[in-house]
């Protein structure tokens, strides 16, 4: 029984990335592609053909309709990791409902972009990690005693998304340390293209936005976060689309990226 389930989960883990690979926002003759577990999302958007699209459903954590079962994103060698992003505007729209009474600090709670472990492939994320987080702006949201109960109309920053560094180190956790979470000022306009970089290096995670690659990747902002030193800095697993932290996503969000080879 115990080796039908290790054997169960390499196979799910081969066939995700297999499909990983295969999830684009390409069409083919009928208007969608069918790769084996996962399939394209009629609803991602994005202007380039060549992005790579991630979504969580309603009620959901983990990206692609993987269910309760953790995405797999591949493994992480060298120290740059770096991405162009589109991102959708339904990351700037989700509500959750006036009957949660973790309305408001799930909504303040940061959801996961993508980034990697840190200090060698076995070494779990949540001990040692660098990540950009993000989240609607909160100041668009009218909360009551907990719960949200509205929209601020005509909110100025409508339609934008707050991004941060977010940071684990030997098991310290960013939202407990603010040393290991650090908001950028600038926030990112839905359906616009953005670069992201992280940088690892053997004592600091280094995070850079940049204008597009089509507006010549100027430096928007960087921030940079101390870690314990480690000898395999540079290795790690990759992490990706994530709804949460607090609660699951409480109505559909999706991004898209392609990534950019150094």
């Amino acid at each position: 029984m115990f080796r039908y389930s290790i054997l169960t989960i390499l196979l799910v883990l081969v066939v995700s990335i297999y499909s990983k690979e295969k999830i684009t926002i390409q069409q083919n003759d009928n208007g969608k592609q069918q790769p084996i577990i996962k399939y394209i999302d009629q609803n991602l958007q994005s202007s380039n053909n060549s992005y790579e699209c991630d979504y969580v459903s309603a009620g959901e954590f983990y990206a692609d309709g993987t269910g309760v079962i953790p995405n797999w994103w591949g493994f992480r060698q060298g120290n740059v990791l770096k991405r162009q992003y589109q991102l959708n505007p339904n990351m700037a729209e989700y509500m959750f409902n006036d009957t949660n009474p973790k309305g408001e600090l799930c909504s303040v709670s940061w959801n996961k972009l993508f980034g990697s472990s840190r200090c060698g492939y076995l070494m779990p994320h949540h001990i040692d990690s660098d990540r950009f987080v993000w989240r609607r702006d909160p100041a668009c949201l009218i909360f009551n005693d907990s719960k949200v109960v509205g929209e601020v109309p005509n909110c100025p920053t409508a339609g934008q998304v707050q991004i941060a560094a977010y940071a684990y180190d030997l098991g310290n956790k960013p939202y407990q340390n603010s040393s290991l979470l650090t908001q950028f000022d600038t926030q990112l306009m839905v359906s616009q293209n953005y670069t992201m970089e992280i940088i690892f290096e053997e004592t600091t995670g280094i995070y850079n936005l940049y204008t597009s690659i089509e507006d010549g990747q100027v430096l928007l902002e960087t921030h940079t976060i101390q870690h314990t030193a480690c000898t395999e800095y540079d290795h790690g697993y990759l992490l990706g689309f994530y709804y949460g932290g607090e609660c699951p996503a409480p109505d559909y969000v999706s991004v898209c990226y392609e990534k950019i080879i150094q």
